[in-house]
């Protein structure tokens, strides 16, 4: 509710910090742009928590003042709000923030690390591209995993060859995020660990697979995705593969919005999709946005819907609001 903003906005100035967090938040999820000025000014305060969530409210409110402000933030002494400012400059795709982004890549904190990887991938800029593959061999599993999709966000195929040997990574979710990146980069690598996992894997695991496979257009592909059709332990996985030979990727991934809602999978597909970003998935995208019970569905589905219409140069269409 619009009217609860300056009630809020003067919350930001109370003496208790957590009344100040919940003011910020409830401003983020609002979206009032009045919030903008007072939220930059939270960016200031003493308290890290405060400024953390000052810094998400940023993030989905957006606008050039916010992000100057944020850039500005990814040197803040507390690694907590540091994660913060790069996932929000993700959500808001600017690609004025791409060198910050970049320099925060060797952030001394692995998840500031990882968290500045995915954001890039978000933004999409194959300027990005030599300093996300030197990202492949960092320490940390989540940093290296986010390196690997965020390669393939940008659309920098010729960093294939990096990242295959991530399919023998000594981390699971490691190996499946790769194996999901090189299928989206249409290599047929991808099968030395798509193919498995699709028939044992479970959730993340399971879904990464099909999605791989389904974008790899050779006949092994093809094979593996009927056998994972017919075997795959987990039975949304059967029922995806199933749809994947039938329909697009897209198409698949937009009717686990919809039709298939309550299943494990729906979060699973709004990320996908943020990948494949295809326009024909925006309408399910926004209506997952509006609809999902679940939070973060609902802000998996504005952040996907949000960055194909930057790519797509559809900015000035009505976008999905913040999260609320």
């Amino acid at each position: 509710d619009v009217r609860a903003v300056d009630p809020l906005i003067k919350a930001l100035a109370d003496s208790d910090e957590e009344v100040r967090s919940v003011a910020a938040d409830a401003l983020g999820q609002i979206g009032d742009v009045r919030a903008v000025g007072p939220l930059i000014k939270a960016m200031a305060d003493s308290d890290a928590d405060v400024r953390s969530v000052a810094a998400d409210a940023l993030g989905q409110i957006g606008g050039a003042r916010a992000v100057d402000r944020l850039r500005e933030s990814t040197k803040d002494s507390d690694w907590r709000v540091r994660l913060h400012v790069v996932a929000a400059l993700g959500e808001v795709g600017d690609p004025r923030a791409l060198a910050d982004l970049i320099a925060a890549l060797n952030d001394l904190d692995g998840r500031v690390r990882a968290s500045a990887a995915e954001a890039l991938g978000r933004i999409g800029d194959k300027r990005a591209s030599a300093a996300l593959e030197a990202m492949l061999t960092d320490g940390v599993g989540s940093a290296r995993s986010n390196a690997a999709l965020a390669l393939a966000a940008v659309g920098a195929g010729d960093s294939g060859d990096a990242i295959v040997p991530l399919l023998k990574d000594e981390d699971s979710r490691v190996r499946s995020d790769a194996g999901l990146a090189l299928g989206l980069m249409g290599r047929n690598e991808a099968l030395g660990v798509t193919a498995p996992d699709s028939l044992a894997g479970h959730g993340i695991f399971a879904f990464n697979a099909v999605i791989a496979m389904s974008r790899l257009d050779t006949p092994e592909a093809r094979e593996a995705l009927k056998t994972a059709a017919k075997q795959a332990q987990v039975p949304a996985a059967r029922k995806l593969a199933t749809r994947c030979l039938e329909v697009s990727t897209t198409v698949a991934a937009v009717e686990w919005l919809g039709v298939h809602a309550g299943s494990s999978f729906d979060v699973l597909a709004a990320m996908a999709l943020l990948y494949l970003t295809d326009p024909a998935a925006l309408e399910a995208l926004d209506a997952a946005h509006r609809d999902s019970r679940r939070w973060y569905v609902r802000r998996a589905a504005a952040n996907a819907a949000r960055r194909i219409r930057r790519l797509a140069g559809r900015e000035d269409q009505p976008a999905s609001a913040p999260v609320r």
